[in-house]
């Protein structure tokens, strides 16, 4: 799917690439976006300006500096702003079977409850749309993980399991490094490392359908006391998402 829409004041675009870098584009310049899913990452777009094709990813920072034609679904244009029930369910769906589930089975730690921990998490932390913080914050990716809990993950937890650090890896695609900025741009990468975050955790995951146990284990051990979420949150965003077909 592609559309025209037109910026409605000067921004700057971060593209990604490795690293990202930035283009300014000027106030009322017209450009293409174009839905893409073809490495599986959702949301991935693919910007036409002056006749170069840059591909980014949409997130609200992008979308609030577009002036978005009639006819555009607002979850193709990257916000969940007006967003019917069934389209949210739609979303999360395919989070669940095109990242979460295949980061789960590469690293063998799967199963109803982690998929749903895991949902849950995306849900609360990026409405499943955010991949960059809003503000130009440390959190990246659909699970919002901050760079600094990226690399420690990597440095006093994967360095010393050889096994499992080889496993995440697998979600990585061909050129990409485990690095933070590649949450951004893989979300089954996000995905592992969401998982690999709570797999730190003593404490056992919650009996699979418990999703008061799941909104309190999150903010426990992913949101933490110095987070501004609440399990309140988790839990009202829930079914918004969420139905009995979700995890068929």
């Amino acid at each position: 799917m592609a559309f025209q829409a037109q910026t409605n004041k000067d921004a700057n675009l971060v593209i990604a690439g490795d690293p990202p870098f930035t283009v300014t584009v000027p106030k009322g310049t017209v450009i293409t976006v174009e839905l893409e899913d073809e490495d599986g990452t959702i949301g991935a777009v693919s910007v036409t300006l002056n006749g170069q094709k840059l591909r980014g990813t949409m997130n609200k920072a992008f979308y609030d500096v577009l002036a978005v034609p009639r006819g555009v679904a607002p979850a193709a244009a990257g916000s969940v702003s007006g967003m019917q029930t069934q389209d949210k369910r739609s979303l999360a769906r395919s989070v669940l079977v095109e990242a979460i589930r295949p980061a789960l089975t590469t690293l063998a730690a799967g199963g109803l409850a982690a998929e749903q921990l895991l949902l849950g998490t995306g849900i609360q932390e990026s409405l499943l749309i955010d991949r960059q913080q809003h503000g130009g914050g440390p959190a990246l990716g659909l699970f919002q993980m901050e760079s600094a809990t990226h690399d420690d993950c990597w440095n006093n937890f994967l360095k010393f399991n050889k096994g499992l650090a080889d496993k995440v890896r697998l979600t990585l695609n061909p050129g990409q490094k485990p690095q933070a900025a590649t949450m951004k741009l893989n979300d089954r990468y996000a995905a592992a490392m969401c998982r690999v975050k709570y797999m730190r955790v003593k404490a056992a995951l919650p009996v699979e359908n418990d999703i008061e146990g799941m909104a309190n284990f999150w903010k426990e051990h992913y949101n933490t006391a110095l987070g501004a979420g609440t399990p309140e949150e988790f839990l009202n965003k829930w079914p918004q998402y969420v139905d009995a077909q979700t995890f068929d």
